[in-house]
């Protein structure tokens, strides 16, 4: 697979079109991944950094590692903000999935969100001994082709 790369934390992954990394959003401790239709649509955040916890530890919000209560995000206008009315995971238990030769915890949770915006669905990969997070936070079947070529291209340093 041929595009860019990019490399948060011990995680390399290359970035295929129609993704291509937003460079308003992405640091070297985090990336954004974006398409025409969705700012921010796979984010890769490398956990050492102060501020975050390890997802799936909180229960109301098991997907969320930050502080501060998660919102419902504008497809297109990350600014844009409504309140969560309730997060219902899909799958009854956590999983796990192999990527780039590492395990992943893995989970599923559709939001449903205040204020008339859409309901959004999510996917995350954890990679605990890495301190990786990945996060698709407007999972559409649309973006299923690219995001499985990131997590099929992913790599990480030894």
């Amino acid at each position: 697979m041929s595009g860019p790369t990019s490399t948060i934390g011990a995680l390399t992954v290359t970035v295929p079109s129609p993704l291509s990394v937003d460079p308003d959003w992405s640091t070297t401790h985090f990336a954004c991944l974006s398409t025409p239709a969705s700012t921010c649509a796979l984010q890769i955040v490398d956990l050492h950094q102060p501020g975050h916890f390890a997802p799936f530890d909180n229960s109301t919000y098991p997907w969320y590692t930050q502080k501060d209560t998660p919102k419902c995000y504008g497809v297109r206008d990350r600014a844009a903000r409504a309140a969560i009315v309730t997060s219902d995971r899909v799958q009854s238990v956590p999983t796990s999935e192999v990527v780039g030769g590492k395990q992943a915890e893995y989970g599923e949770w559709t939001l449903t969100c205040a204020d008339g915006f859409p309901d959004q669905h999510i996917k995350a990969w954890w990679f605990p001994d890495d301190r990786i997070y990945v996060i698709e936070t407007h999972a559409d079947p649309s973006t299923d082709g690219p995001i499985a070529q990131v997590l099929g291209s992913a790599r990480f340093a030894s």
